[in-house]
């Protein structure tokens, strides 16, 4: 029918061609053309951390709740997600017929209203509209010789992907695929029990050693106990129990008094231990009816108990606490506890000084405490303390030995 119209009238036929000619010259003129054309797509993301949660933990706080929140918003169609750990995904597709912008704001306002019930470590939503301009331009893959995976990995993150964004009409470049180091710290659970254990008692490390080594050193030396040894000797300790101060002595002593307490006739090593049982560090060393730590504790400069005990002149020798570095082998727990045991003494060693007829002050600056490592340089350093002070010495004491 078509063919015979057009045999019929053959002058319609041509304006109609030529109308058709002119009109797609005219459309051909004005059509522009756009390598990566502006369009929309009906999608959206809906993206919030809850951090140090579990994906099954983000599952029920997070994506559920956002879930239900979404699927009463206008045009929705479908609603996927996936839940990881200290976040949540949320992938959101409308009609066609949406309108993404009124979707986002309809979005922000039901969120508003689920996002008010969750926990302080929930983060806040974030929405991002799905299009083009997200997806990679050109994806590659990357290889080097002479390079193992980790040095790659390093490779690609630190030189070539600076350099691709440098580049003039690149937004941003993503890397996936490299190779991240890791250590995993897997506790020993028996052994923090045991130390546990052994903080919950009343030390870290065993007295008992300490009377092991200075019964050795006794055996070497020839001393049986307090009996043979060539000098008078004191050692002051504290006794936990009454909190009262007490003295191993070589002799018997008549100065009994209400908080000062002297002892004779105890092991030697017992008596040592006793008085280098620091707080917290070492266990209390228990002797006949007391349990003791270091004199130390309650006073570190003893010369009063030297002056009641009738001792002629008093030659003082401590560490200098205001010189000592706290920070050379201390740390943590242990730094704390002997910082605050020289607040607490200070003021008490300043006035045993002014007590005694001479008082030196070693400068420990460089040693460690509790370090066998520095047991040399610390006898050293005592050694030139004194010797720096040989003329007061002999000035006050005397030529001979007569320092009591």
């Amino acid at each position: 029918m078509i063919s015979k119209y057009s045999v019929k009238r053959p002058y319609t036929v041509l304006v109609a061609v030529v109308l058709v000619i002119v009109l797609g010259a005219v459309s051909l003129s004005k059509m522009t053309t756009d390598l990566l054309p502006d369009m929309s797509f009906q999608y959206a993301l809906v993206i919030t951390t809850d951090m140090g949660a579990s994906p099954e933990q983000v599952e029920s706080d997070v994506t559920a709740p956002i879930e239900s929140a979404m699927a009463t918003t206008s045009n929705i169609k479908n609603i996927s997600s996936v839940s990881y750990n200290s976040y949540s995904v949320v992938t959101l597709e409308y009609e066609q017929n949406a309108n993404m912008d009124s979707v986002v704001i309809e979005i922000q306002q039901s969120l508003d209203q689920v996002s008010g019930q969750w926990d302080d470590s929930i983060g806040t939503p974030m929405i991002m509209k799905v299009n083009p301009d997200m997806m990679p331009v050109l994806a590659a893959a990357v290889d080097k010789d002479g390079m193992d995976a980790n040095a790659l990995s390093g490779y690609v993150k630190n030189d070539l992907a600076p350099a691709l964004e440098s580049l003039e009409g690149v937004a941003s470049v993503t890397t996936t695929g490299q190779l991240e180091e890791s250590v995993d710290v897997t506790l020993d659970q028996d052994k923090i029990d045991a130390l546990n254990k052994k903080i919950q008692k009343d030390g870290i490390k065993s007295g008992e050693l300490i009377e092991d080594v200075i019964r050795d050193i006794m055996n070497e030396k020839g001393i049986t106990g307090f009996e043979n040894l060539p000098i008078n000797l004191s050692i002051c300790t504290v006794d936990t129990l009454t909190t009262d101060e007490c003295i191993f002595t070589t002799k018997e002593e008549n100065l009994e008094n209400e908080h000062i307490h002297y002892i004779t006739g105890a092991p030697l090593e017992t008596a040592v231990r006793a008085s280098m049982s620091f707080p917290a560090i070492y266990t209390t060393c228990p002797y006949d009816k007391y349990n003791f730590i270091d004199g130390g504790s309650k006073d570190n400069l003893p010369v009063k108990i030297l002056r009641d005990m009738g001792v002629g002149k008093v030659l003082a020798i401590g560490f200098d606490i205001m010189t000592y570095n706290p920070d050379a082998g201390l740390g943590g727990l242990i730094k704390v506890i002997w910082r605050a045991l020289d607040v607490y003494s200070i003021d008490g060693t300043r006035e045993s000084k002014k007590m005694a007829d001479l008082a030196i002050d070693i400068k420990n600056e460089n040693t460690q405490l509790f370090s066998m490592d520095s047991v040399d340089e610390t006898i050293q350093e005592g050694y030139d303390a004194i010797m720096a002070h040989k003329d007061e010495i002999l000035k006050v004491f005397g030529e001979q030995n007569s320092a009591e």
